[in-house]
């Protein structure tokens, strides 16, 4: 994955995780599936950086689509931040 949207093409369950680090903004990166949000990430203030983080596990069909969105503002993502995510099992 190069675009930060995952397309489903194995139907199963799927764990996802993601740490972003941003410079500026008071909001978080949260985790959304077909336009739904799932998940808001955790905020912290840490060294000068604003972190996000989360974990879930989702139930997806073939074609969902999975991918982080900032919020309030976060903006200037550092290449420290990652987006994962694996298939546990096909369902």
């Amino acid at each position: 994955m190069q675009t930060g949207l995952f397309t489903c093409v194995i139907p199963g369950v799927y764990q996802f995780s993601f740490l972003c680090t941003s410079f500026t903004g008071a909001g978080s990166v949260d985790l959304w599936r077909n336009k739904q949000l799932v998940l808001h990430g955790l905020k912290e203030y840490q060294g000068g950086h604003r972190l996000s983080s989360g974990d879930t596990v989702l139930r997806l069909e073939k074609g969902d689509k999975v991918w982080l969105e900032a919020s309030d503002g976060t903006s200037g993502l550092s290449t420290k931040s990652f987006f994962s995510g694996h298939l546990l099992f096909a369902a």
